[in-house]
């Protein structure tokens, strides 16, 4: 009898992240991955850009590389809550609602769906980490997506979450 509730145990405490059946819980932005994402990106930017832009930008003594750097982090202070309902808030750096919408699951495949920031999110979780990439089709780009350089980076663009706890 002994042996059997020993056995129950270990297996039950061997198995316990694999049960983790549903991503709900509030989502942050994996800081030190996004950092060596931004630290490979921001090079290759500045290959593709314009010689012309560049030097433009350059002369009126802004830091070119450091301004991408900059720009790829903007509002990526906050975080994402996946709620058991399937609905998803988005908070800003603040805790403060800065867009909802829907996320759904199978398996390990996860899709989250925020209409009003036109950003559609795919990728897989496992445990408390999830790896993201935007979807670019006509519901999420718009005139502005034109820019080469733009286009460029958000194509890269690679979101690892960890799970808040």
């Amino acid at each position: 009898m002994h042996r059997r509730l020993l056995l129950g145990l270990l297996l039950a405490a061997a198995s316990g992240p694999a049960l983790a059946a549903e991503p709900t819980g509030t989502w942050v932005l994996d800081r030190k991955a996004w950092n060596a994402f931004v630290a490979d990106l921001v090079p290759k930017l500045l290959e593709r850009m314009p010689k012309a832009q560049r030097q433009s930008l350059e002369d009126r003594g802004i830091d070119v590389a450091d301004e991408l750097r900059k720009g790829l982090s903007q509002g990526l202070e906050g975080s994402v809550e996946l709620r058991p309902n399937g609905r998803v808030v988005a908070l800003n750096g603040r805790k403060e609602p800065d867009g909802t919408g829907l996320w759904r699951h199978e398996g390990q495949d996860i899709e989250i769906d925020l209409p009003a920031e036109r950003l559609l999110l795919r990728g897989t979780w496992r445990d408390d980490r999830m790896d993201l990439r935007p979807v670019l089709d006509k519901a999420t780009l718009s005139a502005r997506d034109a820019d080469p350089l733009w286009l460029e980076a958000v194509r890269q663009v690679r979101f690892v979450l960890v799970r808040q706890g």
